[in-house]
């Protein structure tokens, strides 16, 4: 069930005033510390948590974040919420990652046969790269693999246009087709095709069904506790 104005003021009052898009189709909170499963907080689609490791962190949203060593993956099926066919689509995390010299995936749906749909990955050079049915677009400005924690936005149009922000900052456009294949589910750190594990730690990932104004996106790394 989708949470209503009244919930979300709720939810958000309890990170740090973290604001939540009204347009938000899924959040995780990464504040339980221990167990398997990965909770979204917005419909409910939580993932399977499979190598990952609870790590404390004061200055994560909720006390902890999510490690993984380039091995693991969190798997939330193939629910119909997160099943979109085309953009919009915003995508927002809070990553720390070293550079590994492969692709990283930071959250995406490509199945093992290679069916595209929305994807967010660090490349071998460090920058960011949105990937849909067409495959990889362009990639931004700003190399994030330096270890430090960074606030990344991902999103694309239904023409397919494609905005990155780093901080809080524009960091570059690109252009893809705005469409995605169904047929796979959801990951973080990794792909079902495999080959793309995250080295580093992954907080508070938010995916809305639209576009956020600069302003907001700039309100919403303010936000962040370690900002």
């Amino acid at each position: 069930m989708v949470l209503n104005a009244t919930q979300r003021a709720v939810l958000s009052s309890g990170q740090s005033g973290i604001a939540i898009p009204d347009s938000a189709i899924f959040q995780t909170r990464i504040l339980s510390g221990g167990g398997t499963t990965l909770v979204d907080e917005i419909n409910g689609n939580d993932g399977s948590i499979n190598g990952p490791s609870w790590v404390s962190d004061s200055s994560a949203v909720d006390g902890f974040e999510l490690s993984f060593d380039g091995s693991g993956l969190v798997n939330f099926g193939e629910p119909a919420e997160l099943d979109l066919n085309a953009g919009p689509i915003t995508i927002i995390a809070t990553v720390s990652s070293t550079g590994t010299g492969s692709n990283q995936a930071i959250i995406g749906k490509v199945n093992s046969q290679d069916t595209r749909g929305y994807n967010l990955y660090i490349n071998s050079d460090g920058y960011l790269v949105w990937y849909d049915s067409d495959g990889p677009s362009a990639p931004s400005n700003t190399a994030i693999d330096d270890g430090n924690k960074h606030r990344v936005v991902a999103q694309q149009a239904a023409d397919g246009s494609v905005a990155y922000y780093v901080d809080g900052q524009s960091d570059g456009t690109a252009s893809g087709s705005g469409s995605y294949a169904s047929g796979s589910n959801l990951y973080f750190g990794n792909r079902q095709a495999g080959g793309w594990g995250l080295n580093g730690n992954l907080d508070n990932v938010i995916i809305t069904d639209d576009l956020l104004s600069v302003s907001k996106i700039q309100s919403d790394y303010n936000s962040q506790p370690w900002s």
